[in-house]
């Protein structure tokens, strides 16, 4: 194996293994480099180094290391014209039109490492979402189970879930929102999210059902604590059941929802609907909904009239007959009440949201159903279903000064809304792709808002929706083997992301260095017998912690997979999305 020198202009030398691939500085080209990183622990001397052109991203780090003659080597990436070096300094110079005489100015930072998987969480039905940083910033009070440690997931079993990260066999509680109380008309739950509760003692949340309805819900806190009021296989007991708040038709043709998302304080909700309906609510119950909700008769509740019925059947003494009788009929009775006092209780606790927008309009079919009759029925277009709704990441509450959402859908389109006008379309951009998620990049410049999408096709795409182009600035295909169904942006690093695809695998993603994936995530089949283990499962959910450190994931193997990261959680100091500004591009495939 050779040795190679890297010469500074002051004389200085480090002596680097460059194996096979490089050869000695005397009979190879050579350039001159500018090292700098915003680590003062990580820096060395301000100077030119002369390393050759065949140097790639592991022998910089290696010369880099060598001057700092650290206990522990850091694994480190380049950063050259806002990309990610994942050529040789000879590649780069030929793709940039450069040559060897240039001075190269490259920006070091410590690697983002493999996450490494950590466990799962077992479900009894497909995972279909995952809120795992809602709970640091909108739960309050209690003690015992910490609130920033606490995940909450839907399934499509109707059932929320919630579990704490140290704690992956049973969860701290669950609940069924499928049962008559919540006047659900079908089981399946697509999203779930923390919200802002309004006192110390309840956390509150939000769900979204097939069956287009959203729902708010109050959960005491003691719950949520180390299993307290769980039956001790996590089944919340009646006293420590959720409690509806208030629901709604987030859709105008009761078609089923796609997505919930809230503001960064927690106090509104956007969500996105089959039917093409983005609509606006505001999350925590009035004082008219918050006193029917405490009145409302629920099922599963005691009710007076029912125990002294039973009291009246139990002191008949008419013979076995008669109290058969006597007990048919009080349980008619009984079916008969608890119908119309759940209709009843659901009735007092609807409301309407703020504001509905249309991604895809909905039209109108005059007696749809019967040639005469002349009722109007809504139907959806084609293509209408939107896939996800969000709030720009600037926005915090109703407040802000700049008040707007994104929307993107089957239709091709993402657009912008302004909400302070009443949600009026104020930027849309298209291609023609079938979109299935979406998400915008953390902590980017202020004057740029980069959106990320996900597709049928198995491509991924970036869209800058500051710019003058009207489709995405660059698309990158072949992301995945089968569609990417969920994307989700670090939460404090402005160029990670990861996407999950029908492919069953997972990827974590750098937006400077598109052209591949930074890793791919082992998703470790399940030992069930209920799932085939050559089955490739679907990624449905994912998100990460409030920390960036952990990213969850879920699917059709009913599994909440956990995989923790070092160095994921590093704010993106370095480099910019360096999407173009003129004309789409198309990177390479993902090999």
């Amino acid at each position: 194996m050779s040795a190679t020198t890297a010469t500074t202009a002051a004389g200085g030398s480090a002596v680097v293994d460059g194996g096979s691939a490089t050869a000695d500085a005397s009979t190879t080209a050579s350039v001159p480099v500018l090292l700098r990183t915003t680590h003062a622990a990580l820096a060395i001397p301000l100077a030119p180094y002369m390393v050759p052109v065949s140097w790639r991203r592991s022998h910089l780090s290696t010369l880099v290391n060598r001057i700092l003659n650290p206990t522990t080597p850091t694994p480190l990436d380049f950063i050259v014209d806002g990309q990610l070096l994942r050529t040789s300094l000879a590649e780069y110079l030929e793709s940039s039109g450069k040559d060897a005489e240039s001075t190269l100015e490259l920006l070091y930072v410590p690697s983002t490492l493999p996450p490494k998987y950590e466990g799962a969480f077992e479900h009894d039905d497909w995972v279909a979402s995952v809120d795992a940083r809602g709970a640091a910033a909108f739960l309050r009070g209690g003690s015992g189970t910490s609130s920033a440690a606490l995940l909450l997931t839907a399934s499509y079993d109707g059932a929320i879930r919630v579990w704490s990260h140290s704690n992956v066999e049973e969860p701290i509680l669950t609940y069924n929102t499928s049962s008559s109380a919540a006047g659900s008309l079908n089981p399946s739950l697509v999203d779930a999210v923390w919200t802002q509760s309004s006192d110390r003692g309840s956390g509150h949340f939000a769900t979204a059902g097939m069956d287009g309805v959203i729902r708010a819900w109050s959960v005491p806190m003691s719950a949520l604590q180390s299993h307290a009021g769980t039956n001790g296989n996590g089944t919340a007991t009646s006293s420590a059941k959720p409690r509806l708040l208030w629901t709604g038709p987030a859709s105008l043709t009761s078609a089923p929802l796609s997505s919930l998302h809230t503001t960064s304080d927690g106090e509104h909700i956007l969500a996105a609907a089959w039917d093409g309906t983005v609509s606006l609510w505001a999350a925590n119950p009035s004082a008219n909904e918050e006193a029917n909700a405490a009145s409302a008769y629920f099922v599963g509740q005691p009710d007076p009239e029912d125990e002294d019925e039973d009291a009246e059947d139990d002191g008949n003494d008419g013979g076995a007959e008669t109290t058969d009788a006597g007990a048919k009929r009080s349980a008619h009775r009984k079916k008969r009440r608890t119908l119309a006092r759940t209709k009843a209780a659901a009735s007092a606790l609807t409301r309407e949201p703020l504001q509905v927008m249309s991604h895809v309009a909905v039209t109108s079919s005059i007696g749809a159903l019967n040639a005469s009759s002349t009722a109007t029925t809504r139907v959806a277009g084609p293509n209408s279903k939107v896939a996800r709704a969000i709030f720009a990441n600037d926005v915090a509450s109703s407040a802000s000064g700049n008040w707007s959402a994104f929307s993107s859908g089957w239709d091709g389109a993402v657009k912008e809304w302004d909400l302070t006008v009443g949600g009026r379309s104020v930027n849309s951009k298209s291609c023609d792709k079938v979109l299935l998620t979406m998400d915008q990049l953390h902590g980017a410049s202020s004057t740029s808002t980069i959106l990320l999408t996900g597709h049928m096709d198995r491509s991924s795409a970036i869209w800058d929706m500051r710019s003058d182009v009207a489709t995405p600035t660059m698309v990158m295909p072949g992301t995945h083997t089968g569609p990417v169904s969920v994307l989700r942006t670090h939460p404090t690093n402005s160029h990670l992301f990861a996407t999950g695809s029908h492919d069953g695998s997972m990827k974590l993603w750098d937006t400077r260095s598109p052209r591949t994936a930074l890793f791919a995530l082992a998703r470790p089949a399940p030992t069930s017998t209920s799932t085939s283990a050559s089955k490739k499962s679907k990624v449905l959910a994912m998100d990460w912690d409030a920390s960036g450190k952990m990213l969850f994931s879920g699917g059709d193997d009913c599994r909440l997979s956990v995989h923790r990261g070092e160095g994921m959680d590093r704010a993106g100091e370095a480099g910019s999305v360096s999407v173009g500004s003129s004309n789409m591009m198309e990177v390479d495939p993902v090999k």
